[in-house]
């Protein structure tokens, strides 16, 4: 990553839609980091979606942790991971996403490759991601919500000396009912698992939540 931020920056992109349900993205640019390769595919049949991206952009972690697929709103379970730290972040990432509506149920599957490199010291790490969820709508007025997640660090090249590795699984059941217009009840167990080449950044944790929303 070079020290150097001034100068010019260029980027181009096209968007090609064969049919109504498919939908390509690509594009590139050049920017004082480097090149800026950027690459998207959406396919929608019928109740599935198909979504597959590339992409390599410098960005912070609080822009990591917002989620990658941006049209969806997803719990703060399952952000992409990234280290956190006050410097900008080279971020090349892989993207694939999967998801079936039913009438009353929907099946979620995403998956995330992100090698990532700090500006401030050159530590690189990659993270690795997959999560799976369904929902299922009991009643007009309840629904239930199991999902596992796997996330992985690994650190590589010389100056990641102090980053260190871990893997973490994470399962929850959730269980929400709308008591009437503004009000919700959500009930929620999760319970995580994660191991680290640290003995101190291991640990096991069962939490309980209980919930209750007020929309005005």
């Amino acid at each position: 990553v070079s020290d150097e931020i001034d100068g010019d920056f260029w980027d181009v992109g096209v968007r090609w839609t064969p049919n109504g349900r498919t939908t390509v993205d690509v594009g590139t640019g050049d920017r004082f980091f480097g090149d800026t390769p950027r690459g998207s595919i959406q396919y929608r049949h019928k109740r599935s979606t198909l979504r597959a991206s590339y992409a390599k952009d410098i960005t912070y972690d609080r822009d990591i942790r917002s989620g990658t697929f941006e049209d969806e709103q997803l719990p703060e379970d399952i952000l992409d991971p990234t280290t956190i730290s006050n410097s900008p972040i080279l971020d090349e990432r892989f993207t694939l996403g999967y998801s079936y509506s039913g009438r009353r149920s929907k099946l979620s599957l995403q998956a995330s490759h992100s090698d990532q490199t700090r500006a401030e010291d050159g530590r690189d790490s990659t993270f690795k991601r997959f999560s799976a969820s369904l929902d299922r709508q009991l009643s007009r007025h309840t629904t239930v919500t199991g999902r596992v997640i796997w996330n992985e660090q690994v650190p590589r090249g010389e100056r990641s000396e102090l980053v260190f590795g871990s893997e973490t699984w994470r399962y929850s059941l959730e269980a929400q009912r709308d008591l009437n217009q503004e009000l919700s009840l959500r009930l929620r167990y999760e319970y995580t698992d994660r191991e680290s080449d640290r003995i101190t950044n291991e640990y096991q944790e069962n939490r309980l939540t209980l919930t209750l929303n007020f929309d005005f």
